[in-house]
């Protein structure tokens, strides 16, 4: 028997498994690209929403400053005044009420109404001391008076006539007229703008005519002749009135 000293008996581990070992080749790329792809997603659903919300913030922006530089847009007033029925068969003058009125037909050459008013003759009788002008303003308003609607509209001009419509109207009661100089201007070409203020009352006023007035009252229009430079042709290139 041998006195040789025995190594102990090692116990035999079994081999650690290759975690890897079922794992596909190739797998760590595969699932390094997927995480990529979802990172790139995710920037672009975060790059989305950072445009989306550029835009609305913009359009907030856009809206705001439209509504602080544009002017404030009024609802139209309802009319406030009270029209007469529309009788075409009356004749104004037959009746008596007119004939009672203040038809006297004044001339002012200060716009102001600090120079001398003279008295226009309604048959336009006496009236060569007045320019042509003013004679030309006298068969307007009594184009007005008549309801003569065919006088009325020849004495406008073409260019009028085609951007306004005219209103086909009755005979109208207007009294305690007066018309105002205001000025004039000289175009190129010679011919001249002139600017009359235009004030008188419409008795029972029905609205034909005029709607932005009630009865007697004055609401002023200015009229605007253009007259050519030889001063023979004359004929209302706007009227308007002023708030």
């Amino acid at each position: 028997m041998s006195n040789l000293p025995q190594e102990p008996l090692r116990r035999e581990e079994p081999a650690a498994q290759n975690q890897d070992a079922h794992t596909p080749a190739g797998a760590p790329a595969a699932r390094s690209a997927v995480a990529q792809l979802r990172r790139s997603h995710t920037r672009n659903i975060r790059l989305m929403i950072l445009i989306l919300c550029g835009v609305v913030v913009l359009g907030l922006a856009v809206l705001l400053a439209l509504w602080l530089l544009l002017p404030e847009q009024k609802a139209p007033e309802q009319s406030e005044y009270y029209f007469y029925p529309v009788d075409w068969s009356v004749n104004i003058f037959e009746t008596g009420e007119y004939s009672e009125s203040d038809r006297v037909m004044l001339y002012c050459n200060d716009p102001l109404g600090y120079g001398l008013k003279e008295q226009i003759t309604q048959d336009g009788s006496g009236m060569e001391h007045y320019d042509v002008n003013v004679r030309f303003l006298t068969a307007y308003l009594n184009s007005i008076i008549s309801g003569d609607n065919e006088t009325y509209r020849s004495l406008f001009t073409p260019q009028y006539l085609q951007t306004h419509t005219l209103p086909r109207f009755t005979q109208q009661m207007l009294y305690q007229i007066c018309i105002y100089y205001c000025g004039a201007e000289t175009d190129g070409d010679g011919s001249q703008r002139v600017t009359y203020r235009v004030d008188y009352m419409i008795r029972k006023n029905n609205g034909s005519f005029r709607r932005d007035v009630g009865s007697d009252a004055i609401r002023p229009q200015y009229v605007v002749l253009l007259v050519s430079p030889d001063g023979q042709s004359i004929a209302i290139d706007d009227v308007y009135t002023r708030s």
